[in-house]
């Protein structure tokens, strides 16, 4: 028998709807980033190097931030995001975390994950469009800060007190990266936070195939030539990555020693 509802039925069964959409969005979105890095874990190619030292790269930034997650509350935490290709990578694997961690715990139905965004530079129209986007996709309370990252962490500690500690998706090639620890405290003169660093070990050809091979949408710079975002002033085209009157994407760059290239 097929039941036909009234329009003021139909009505009532789609607000239901989008209660719980809404109520369950959230944990929805670190419901799928779980899925997808479990199954991640679960693949097998014992020929396929880089395959198996990502899947060691994701497991050792997966438990570092169970670490975090255990030794702060999660409103006590926030994640330092600028839409680059580390952060996204680094933002996957939290969310995926927060599920296993939280997947049996009631979470505010309009829950949105503690997240900052330092910019002290001229940005990319694409950049900034990404970041929008990928916020609202993954659900951040993203809070902008024009200004150096000492001043911009001293203000967001002002306007959000309960941060203890700020997630960031810092690399040993990086500047300043080379001796770094995975959990470590500002240094005396900055504003008192614990730095967790959980992607450290990471090589640029690891971050490449863990965005491809999980399909993650990431900002459409890359596929244009960039192979490190910073402010327009200071980024161009990776010459490495010139073919013709072309440029290659990213995910093409051979020498990932030549990554920062795109740099001024």
């Amino acid at each position: 028998m097929v039941t036909v509802l009234s329009n003021s039925s139909k009505q009532t069964t789609q607000i239901q709807h989008n209660h719980n959409m809404i109520k369950d969005s959230f944990l929805s979105v670190c419901e799928h980033s779980y899925n997808l890095i479990t199954d991640f874990l679960n693949e097998s190619d014992p020929e396929n190097e880089l395959l198996t030292s990502t899947q060691e790269q994701v497991r050792k930034s997966y438990d570092i931030l169970f670490e975090s997650l255990n030794l702060y509350k999660l409103d006590e935490l926030s994640i330092s995001y600028n839409g680059g290709k580390d952060c996204l990578v680094l933002l996957i694997i939290y969310l995926a975390v927060i599920y296993d961690k939280y997947q049996n715990e009631s979470i505010p139905r309009d829950y949105k994950l503690n997240a900052l965004y330092i910019k002290n530079e001229s940005m990319f129209q694409e950049q900034d469009d990404f970041i929008k986007k990928s916020a609202a996709k993954y659900q951040l309370n993203l809070q902008p800060f024009r200004d150096t990252m000492k001043r911009a962490l001293h203000k967001y500690l002002v306007q959000n007190p309960c941060i203890k500690a700020v997630i960031i998706g810092i690399r040993r090639c990086d500047p300043y990266g080379k001796d770094l620890h995975y959990l470590q405290e500002t240094d005396p003169s900055w504003p008192r936070l614990m730095r967790v660093n959980p992607i450290l070990e990471w090589d640029y050809h690891q971050i490449w195939f863990f965005l491809r091979h999980l399909k993650i949408e990431y900002c459409k710079l890359y596929d244009m030539g960039y192979t490190s975002l910073g402010g327009t002033n200071n980024t161009i085209k990776n010459p490495d990555l010139q073919d013709g009157d072309g440029y290659l994407p990213a995910y093409l760059l051979d020498d990932s020693e030549k990554e920062r290239s795109s740099r001024l």
